[in-house]
């Protein structure tokens, strides 16, 4: 995304060097996404499961339930992505 705003700056400023503070920028946002990939890299497993997704039921309470005495996953109220 960062990517993608300076192609746009670059192209409403007629200009062919980044904009400013862009590559300081982009080093933020690599470094948040791998720390965020890190913190999910259980659960987005846990889903890409194909044996997982079968087992799991259209009533919350009972996937929690599921989740939680088979894969130790707990229900947590803050959402870290944010």
């Amino acid at each position: 995304m960062v990517d993608f705003a300076n192609d746009i700056y670059m192209a409403l400023h007629k200009k062919q060097e980044n904009f400013p503070g862009f590559t300081e920028r982009r080093n933020e946002v690599l470094a948040r996404l791998e720390k965020l990939q890190d913190q999910s890299s259980d659960i987005m497993n846990l889903i890409q499961d194909p044996n997982v997704i079968q087992q799991l039921k259209q009533d919350k309470l009972a996937n929690i339930t599921f989740l939680t005495e088979n894969y130790n996953v707990r229900e947590k109220k803050e959402n870290p992505s944010f």
